[in-house]
């Protein structure tokens, strides 16, 4: 059986679009990500563009 794989099934629902009261839901869930794959996050400018890519409606304009 194949192992799922969160980069591809990721959705907006993964994100986070500035409401403060899901912050720190998202920064958990993102550290998780982190913790679960270090080697798709060697450097932390990695981590940074990953977590810029889960930012969707207001905040990413």
């Amino acid at each position: 059986m194949e192992e799922s794989n969160i980069f591809d099934t990721a959705n907006l629902k993964d994100g986070f679009t500035g409401d403060r009261k899901y912050l720190k839901g998202f920064l958990a869930k993102m550290e998780l990500i982190f913790l679960l794959y270090p080697e798709r996050f060697l450097r932390d400018e990695e981590k940074v563009v990953y977590i810029i890519s889960r930012l969707y409606g207001l905040i990413s304009d």
